[in-house]
């Protein structure tokens, strides 16, 4: 009979396989082993008795289990086989229980009822064309099954609808909000008609949104304090707003971003990789990152995370305070944003000399606003126009005959916009917006003659 030892976890590590397969017994709990196979291979096992039979319940292996953690496990099986319980038959009622619990959890699923509804109530309505069907999918891929697919619709609240139109309106869609907010009340109404919700969240939910363009551009104070404010709240909101701010990015392209889609190589420099199915034309975008740009996402902390086996990873995203999702919110984030742009304006006021309580902002900035500004300040660098449009990877910035022939990319006229404009954002964040002010247009005039109104080119002074 095998002498017993005490197993811990540097002897379980240590205890090498031989030529057969072997069996250590643990001297801490009774009936515990450590099997040791031929191939190296270590796992645990429990051997007791239930009704005079001998039984043999595989507990689980040494790489994905702590010697305590089996111990706790062995503790449990022999518990059950003192009873007369045979923790095999048990084990199968438990994941049969489980099985059943999941079946019923996952039928009151907002993804499985959604299921139900395009196919008992959307696909069998005329009016529902197949326009309008696949807009509806692409409604509940894009905002509804991200947030809640996984959520019991019961449990869905009226201020769960309310941030999610926000935070769309904050990225700066608000007739997308619209339409979302329009489609989400449709497809409750119809869960309310077959009693699996007891109300509907989004009634008298307002409409976001007038549907009328936009023109808010921050002003130079406004950019100064909201990257003072964003330096105070830190990551990941803070840090979020920076890269907004630098990169003149989509909210959703941001917040969504990944930690391998950020390279450098030794033509492009550091570049920042959006793939095509987190842009809003679907065309992947690299966005070329100044020193600071780089500083900031290297100051980003990795969050761990823990899997199902116990295991920790790093997580893929680059902005999360789960470990599992990007981080998302973004109507608290913009409120505590505000709300320190304020503190901020009122302190230095007082520095100043001046009462703080005369001290009033201008809150009807949205996050989307922040790309308005960096195409508009682009601009006023000098930056050509259809640049400053790639850069923010708007479609069609060459229409007509000249987007047949012409491919070009503006790597690096993009590249050099954005080194431009982050060096001008320096500028404005320090006081000294003026003295770092260098239009790309080239310093190339043409001066014509007052009577003939004939051009004669002549360069410059510098």
């Amino acid at each position: 009979m095998a002498k017993r030892v005490a197993l811990t976890p540097l002897s379980v590590e240590n205890f090498k396989p031989g030529k057969s397969r072997r069996e250590i017994p643990d001297g801490d709990v009774l009936g515990l082993y450590l099997i040791i196979q031929p191939s190296g291979f270590k796992s645990y096992a429990v051997r007791s008795r239930v009704d005079g039979k001998t039984l043999k319940v595989t507990v689980g292996d040494v790489y994905s289990m702590t010697l305590p953690e089996a111990r706790d496990k062995a503790r449990a099986i022999r518990a059950q086989t003192h009873a007369q319980l045979d923790p095999r038959v048990e084990k199968k009622k438990a994941d049969e229980a489980a099985r059943l619990a999941e079946v019923v959890e996952e039928k009151a699923s907002m993804r499985f009822l959604w299921n139900d509804y395009m196919d008992k109530f959307t696909t069998k309505k005329k009016k529902n064309g197949k326009r309008t069907i696949e807009e509806k999918e692409r409604l509940w891929r894009k905002e509804l099954e991200p947030l809640f697919g996984d959520r019991a619709a019961k449990s869905i609240t009226r201020r769960d609808i309310i941030d999610m139109v926000d935070d769309i309106v904050d990225r700066g869609a608000p007739i997308w909000a619209n339409r979302v907010l329009s489609m989400t009340n449709t497809y409750f109404t119809w869960l309310l008609g077959r009693d699996e919700v007891p109300f509907v969240p989004g009634h008298k939910v307002p409409i976001p949104s007038e549907e009328e363009d936009r023109e808010r551009v921050l002003t130079t104070q406004e950019v100064r304090l909201f990257w003072r404010a964003c330096d105070k709240l830190g990551y990941p909101f803070g840090t979020m707003g920076k890269l907004l701010l630098l990169t003149g990015t989509r909210l959703r392209e941001a917040a969504q971003a990944e930690r391998n889609e950020f390279t450098s190589n030794d033509i492009d420099g550091a570049v920042w990789s959006i793939p095509g199915g987190r842009t809003k034309n679907s065309e992947p975008l690299d966005v070329f990152l100044p020193a600071v740009a780089v500083e900031l996402v290297q100051s980003m902390p990795a969050i761990q995370t823990t899997d199902d086996s116990g295991r920790t990873r790093v997580s893929k995203f680059l902005m999360t305070t789960t470990g599992d999702t990007p981080i998302s919110g973004f109507s608290k984030a913009k409120t505590a944003i505000k709300r320190e742009m304020l503190a901020i304006a009122k302190a230095e006021a007082e520095e100043r000399g001046e009462d703080a309580k005369d001290v009033v902002l201008a809150d009807d900035w949205r996050f989307h606003d922040l790309r308005r500004t960096v195409s508009t300040r682009l601009n006023a660098l000098g930056v050509l126009p259809h640049v400053a449009e790639a850069v923010l990877n708007h479609q069609d910035i060459i229409k007509g005959v000249a987007r047949t022939y012409n491919r070009h990319d503006y790597r690096q006229e993009k590249k050099a916009a954005l080194l431009l404009w982050s060096e001008h954002l320096a500028s404005i964040v320090a006081g000294k917006e003026d003295a770092k002010v260098v239009p790309l247009l080239g310093k190339n005039v043409v001066m014509l003659d007052a009577g003939t109104r004939k051009g004669t080119r002549k360069a410059k002074a510098g």
